[in-house]
């Protein structure tokens, strides 16, 4: 399709390229971050279903420079 007939569309009406490319950048991008959100709710290694940022809260308290002189 691109290389005969397509491409004399899309030199006279790029919106025919445009429009299908940016759903199909939308889908895959929603679908990438929902991918991400199951992730984090099952992965056991994350702390408690709190993703990335349930893990930096307990790194951060146990980092805490006041627990060496407790």
């Amino acid at each position: 399709m691109l290389i005969r007939q397509g491409r004399e569309f899309m030199e006279v009406a790029p919106r025919l390229a445009l429009w299908p490319g940016l759903c199909l950048t939308i889908v895959v991008y929603c679908l990438n971050m929902f991918g991400d959100a199951v992730r984090d709710l099952l992965d056991p290694r994350l702390c408690g279903g709190g993703g990335r940022l349930g893990a930096d809260r307990a790194a951060s308290v146990s980092s805490s420079p006041l627990t060496g002189w407790l």
